[in-house]
């Protein structure tokens, strides 16, 4: 998944029900029209995505035509349901949709007796039912109308859940969390308690991406999956930049949580402790 837009970002607020009447007709009109314009993006975009895919996997696109007639109805009804709903209701993201469309080729495709494509573990991980590598790894590998309606959507909706979640005690202006997991369950758990708290949240996936926001945006609090394949370079980058870095993993994996600590994480958890804290892990010590 693309890296998800900028979620949560706070504001200050008296309480819950001003907050909801502090958001105008303009901005609901606004994040109404970023939903309609990322659902026709995605819509439209979605053929020529499936037959590009399965054209470089050497795979006959004629094959599973109506299968991809079926995925691409499958889209347009999900996302004129999701589009309709207000930013809080909004329990999945476009590209969550998007990705789910691609259920029918990929049955398809298993009942032609297709072998399913090699994948790497954080692959399996993040979109296991992903069989033969059909989903995209970012909005960006829809072309850029795809990717352009996305960015604007994410600050639409930024902004919009702004206006309506307030912000608890104890969480001084300017905090900010950081995300490194490739685990779609992780993120949508994060994402949601960060949500729910009125954090501003960035979800990283490579030191590129890190570096890029330390220099931009540097987060007060980092949480880190160990499985991540650059973990440990990701904890030390944070780490020397004085970010808080909660890393967290499975709790068989003592090796990597070691490590984890070793390059620098000040603290670490198996992932039962770390989500049943989450809300207190995201909100800084004060």
């Amino acid at each position: 998944m693309w890296g998800l837009p900028t979620v949560g970002v706070r504001r200050e607020h008296a309480d819950p029900a001003d907050a909801r009447r502090m958001l105008s007709a303009v901005d609901q009109a606004g994040y109404a029209y970023r939903c309609r314009a990322v659902a026709d993006a995605l819509a439209a975009g979605y053929r020529p995505y499936v037959e590009r895919v399965l054209a470089g996997r050497g795979l006959d696109a004629g094959a599973v035509e109506d299968a991809v007639h079926s995925g691409a109805r499958m889209l347009a009804a999900s996302l004129a349901t999701w589009s309709g709903l207000p930013a809080l209701r909004q329990r999945a993201t476009p590209m969550e949709l998007f990705r789910e469309a691609l259920a029918p080729p990929t049955n398809a495709l298993l009942a032609l007796g297709v072998a399913p494509a090699p994948r790497d573990q954080p692959s399996m991980r993040t979109v296991p039912g992903d069989l033969f590598d059909l989903a995209p790894a970012s909005a960006q590998d829809l072309g850029d109308d795809v990717w352009r309606a996305m960015v604007a959507w994410g600050i639409a909706r930024a902004e919009a859940v702004a206006g309506v979640v307030p912000a608890p005690p104890g969480v001084p202006a300017g905090h900010r969390v950081a995300l490194v997991s490739t685990d779609l369950m992780d993120r949508s758990k994060v994402a949601a308690a960060a949500e729910a708290a009125g954090i501003e949240l960035a979800v990283w996936r490579n030191p590129g991406s890190v570096a890029a926001g330390l220099g931009s945006s540097p987060p007060t609090v980092a949480l880190v999956d160990v499985t991540h394949a650059t973990a440990l370079e990701i904890i030390a980058l944070l780490a020397g930049a004085g970010v808080r870095v909660v890393a967290y993993g499975p709790h068989v994996d003592t090796a990597a949580l070691d490590a984890a600590s070793q390059a620098g994480a000040t603290e670490v958890l198996p992932r039962s402790r770390c989500f049943a804290r989450l809300t207190d892990l995201l909100i800084p010590p004060t």
